[in-house]
């Protein structure tokens, strides 16, 4: 999770980033949450409200979804 969140800050300037809602159930982590922000290679900004769904297998995530409204 750690090295996830790393990348999406090293490639997006963030002024914000909220998570409004986590959901766990077993091995599943679904986050609901709204950012706006502005890439770091082209400058562009946006902003959107994201889920993103995260499944662990023996304590370690082996997969990620993300789903965007734009």
């Amino acid at each position: 999770m750690e090295e996830f969140f790393r990348l999406i800050y090293a490639n997006k300037d963030f002024s914000k980033f909220d998570v409004k809602e986590l959901i766990g159930e077993g091995d599943k982590v679904i986050a609901l949450g709204h950012w706006d922000a502005k890439s770091k290679k082209t400058g562009n900004p946006y902003s959107g409200d994201w889920a993103m769904a995260f499944y662990f297998r023996d304590g370690k995530l082996y997969e990620h979804r993300e789903y965007y409204d734009s």
